[in-house]
């Protein structure tokens, strides 16, 4: 059984583009639609929060697995982790407020948030697989 979850946490490398993906598209969105030209478009981002803030919760789980495997010590794993874990859980919160139409000011707030954090989170995850230089 640990030999399987072992294989599934390889899969966080290939699972982790989506939601980077996605929030980058959701972010775009919620900005574009505050035009009244482009407004309509607003009704797509729960879709698109909910499918970054699940795909998000996927690339965590796989990545702990991955994680447990081995081979990941030091302070950039760690790091990885903690703003990997933080990055789904804003999702999530991106996800909520898009189904509030009362917080409007917070959405882009949170939407700039999640970009950061999975830029850092990728910076770690590059320093773990290619090295700090």
């Amino acid at each position: 059984m640990t030999d399987f979850l072992f294989f599934l946490g390889r899969f966080h490398v290939l699972a982790l583009h989506l939601p980077i993906g996605i929030v980058i598209v959701a972010v775009v969105l919620d900005f574009v639609a505050r035009r009244e030209r482009y407004r309509a478009l607003a009704q797509a981002a729960p879709f698109l929060w909910g499918a970054a803030a699940v795909s998000a919760v996927v690339t965590v789980a796989l990545g702990y697995l991955h994680f447990a495997e081995g081979g990941f010590a030091g302070p950039s794993g760690n790091a990885h982790r903690l703003f990997g874990t933080t990055t789904a859980a804003v999702m999530l919160l991106g996800w909520w407020l898009a189904t509030r139409p009362s917080a409007t000011w917070l959405k882009p707030l949170v939407g700039v948030v999640a970009l950061v954090l999975v830029s850092i989170t990728g910076h770690f995850g590059g320093n773990l697989t290619h090295g700090s230089t």
